[in-house]
């Protein structure tokens, strides 16, 4: 081997080698974001907890009302008992029953299990990912920094698989904290599916400017638009204050009658009780 040839495979190498850290240093760093949304989703659903957020709802293709909602969210959780109310819908847990009430349809569905816990779902501490699974985490999604501004730091996460036929991710997250704290200020989310297209409803939407840039194309034989459904939780408040107590328990919603029969207690009367 001559020389020119050494010192060819020693700048190959070099490169390889520097290229290497590169990915090192961003595998470390997505490693410490990972660990830092975790550490702030854990800090956020401490218990106790009272939490007031608002919930908001958009999408560039609307199919139901629940598309484009609006509404409130009061969390009171501590470990012993819960209250959730969501707009018109409220849920009470405790170890052993669970009431989902809809005041506006006047339901009352009483689980003596406990185990109906879909409202509690709904409280976002951030992804609700698990330290023990950050490896895992990492070859899933790309995490991204935002620098710093006066309303706190801003995390970016896109899932790396990528919607067919295009270079969007499937679902992508942000999640903003308070300057100086791990405590949440707000969490958007975006979820990316194809809306099967007819060649007509294809042409027609390509004249819509808004929506253009979401249409798909392949070979000329499959259309689809891509829909985005995206929704904000805006933290309005938090407490982890010991003193917090729940403001509605089940007692004030149901309560056994003389046959030990679960029954709707006065101002519920007209809701319907179905008891599982």
């Amino acid at each position: 081997m001559n020389i020119k040839s050494i010192v060819r495979c020693s700048l190959v190498l070099a490169c390889l080698l520097n290229l290497c850290q590169v990915a090192l240093a961003q595998r470390v760093d997505t490693l410490a974001l990972i660990r830092q949304l975790i550490k702030a989703g854990t800090a956020s659903r401490q218990l106790p907890m009272h939490l007031e957020m608002e919930l908001k709802s958009s999408t560039n293709f609307i199919t139901s009302e629940a598309d484009t909602a609006s509404t409130r969210g009061s969390f009171y959780l501590l470990p012993q008992a819960s209250y959730i109310r969501i707009g018109e819908a409220e849920q009470l847990l405790t170890d052993s029953l669970s009431l989902v009430v809809s005041n506006k349809l006047q339901r009352m569905m009483l689980y003596k299990d406990g185990q109906s816990s879909w409202m509690s779902m709904a409280i976002p501490g951030g992804p609700g990912w698990q330290d023990s699974s950050t490896a895992q985490i990492a070859a899933k999604y790309i995490i991204q920094y935002l620098p710093s501004n006066k309303e706190g730091d801003a995390y970016t996460i896109a899932d790396k698989r990528l919607l067919q036929a295009t270079t969007l991710p499937r679902e992508w997250m942000q999640i903003q904290l308070e300057a100086g704290s791990n405590r949440l200020r707000s969490m958007t989310t975006i979820k990316r599916t194809l809306v099967p297209l007819s060649a007509a409803d294809y042409a027609s939407i390509r004249q819509n400017v808004n929506l253009a840039d979401k249409l798909v194309n392949i070979s000329d034989k499959e259309y689809y638009l891509i829909r985005e459904q995206e929704t904000s939780f805006i933290y309005t408040s938090i407490s982890h204050d010991p003193a917090i107590r729940i403001p509605v328990v089940i007692a004030d919603r149901v309560r056994r009658d003389q046959e030990g029969a679960f029954q709707p207690v006065e101002g519920y009367k007209n809701f319907v009780l179905t008891v599982y």
